[in-house]
């Protein structure tokens, strides 16, 4: 049996905070204004989408390690 880990509030929110500060950025630069402003939209709505596309991969790739409990138990 595995002990429960505690975790702080910044520890569980950190993350999506900055994803969504990230993306409530990009959508102001996009509302500003032209060029460099577009890029800038771009990279700051492209990287919320990135942390999320690298974690579902990362998740596929550790599925094998998940403990799904007695059911799912390997250990006979």
């Amino acid at each position: 049996m595995r002990a429960i880990s505690l975790r702080t509030f910044w520890q569980i929110w950190r993350l999506p905070l900055a994803l969504g500060l990230t993306s409530a950025a990009g959508l102001a630069a996009a509302l500003i204004g032209d060029g460099a402003w577009d890029a800038a939209s771009w990279a700051l709505l492209g990287l919320p989408a990135a942390v999320c596309g690298l974690g579902l991969l990362s998740s596929k790739s550790n599925s094998g390690d998940c403990d799904n409990g007695p059911i799912g138990d390997k250990r006979e």
